[in-house]
């Protein structure tokens, strides 16, 4: 979704986008040029190394406002990152800290001068839903419609998580992407959650007992596990992707398959732990209740866990374009 600066000054824009423009001209002292949204993707299996992985849109995503500078300077500005502030140049974009990454991976190349960037997201960092994704689609529509440049796909990967990036991009609602990261492919298979009365539950782990997880699979048995609920997805079987998130295990606290057991117990089709850190799990709408009161029953330490609840939607933002397979 993009607007012009005209939508700070209307009360019945896209909330977000008119939040952002007046944001943009609070920290900088003038009105953006462009205000672009992009949803979330949350990557349910494989991932960074493997060949497969399944992708899909969740509606936290990120809104950024731009506009030109007359040199070649690089101004960001993070609302989730009060007081810091970062210039570098657009021949320095590689020097700059690892939360910038994503804002400045659309960047790398950018030629006509420098821009003013402010960047937000609907999710803080570590609420167990990757936010890397939409910074990158936002800022990359931003610009494209700034500078009247097509999507630059090729700066993506410098930023890791390729299936919830075009899966932010590409994926329409109800529907899950295959990537095929060495292929180059995707392909848009059925995942329509809401029809299914299903949810996907996502619990926020944060620090353990034993350090941050990390989930460290075996590689064929990840493209496995992404390759896997494909065939049941084209089948139309969504409920089988549980059982598939049971298997994503590996490398995960004692601790954590407790509580993944529990929801199991209490009515959850599966849970594992997706790339991003979060414990994910398929229930069905009736159960969401129970199963979030047996999480909270066996989480361990003082801490309460932080609960998402999710479909597969882009909640009304728009695609780059909507295809069954893609290509990039």
């Amino acid at each position: 979704m993009i607007a012009g600066p005209d939508i700070a000054r209307q009360p019945d824009g896209a909330p977000d986008l008119r939040l952002a423009a007046a944001g943009f001209e609070a920290v900088f002292g003038r009105l953006p040029a462009c205000v672009a949204s992009s949803p979330g993707g949350l990557t349910l299996f494989g991932g960074s190394g493997q060949r497969f992985a399944l992708a899909v849109p969740v509606r936290w995503g990120a809104v950024v406002a731009v506009d030109n500078r007359p040199d070649d300077l690089v101004e960001l500005r993070s609302n989730n990152r009060p007081g810091v502030e970062l210039d570098v140049r657009l021949d320095s974009l590689a020097d700059a800290p690892a939360w910038a990454g994503p804002a400045l991976a659309p960047l790398v190349g950018l030629a006509g001068g420098g821009v003013s960037v402010l960047v937000g997201t609907a999710l803080p960092e570590g609420c167990g839903v990757p936010t890397a994704s939409a910074v990158v689609m936002a800022v990359d529509e931003a610009v494209g419609a700034l500078r009247g440049r097509q999507s630059a796909v090729a700066a993506w990967p410098s930023v890791g998580d390729v299936p919830g990036q075009l899966a932010a991009a590409w994926c329409p609602d109800g529907a899950a992407l295959l990537v095929d990261e060495w292929g180059h492919s995707a392909e848009a298979l059925p995942f329509d959650l809401v029809a299914e009365g299903l949810r996907l539950m996502i619990v926020e782990c944060g620090p353990t007992s034993d350090g941050d997880i990390e989930v460290d699979a075996d590689v064929d048995d990840e493209d496995a596990a992404a390759a896997g609920p494909a065939a049941d997805l084209r089948r139309g079987d969504v409920r089988a992707v549980g059982r598939w998130l049971d298997r994503a295990r590996a490398g995960v606290p004692d601790e954590i398959l407790r509580v993944a057991a529990a929801a199991r117990g209490a009515g959850a089709l599966g849970a594992g732990v997706v790339p991003g850190g979060g414990l994910v799990t398929l229930v069905p709408e009736a159960s969401l209740g129970p199963v979030r009161t047996a999480v909270v029953a066996a989480w361990p330490g003082e801490r309460r866990p932080r609960f998402l609840t999710a479909t597969a939607t882009r909640a009304g933002r728009d695609l780059i374009g909507a295809a069954s397979s893609m290509h990039w």
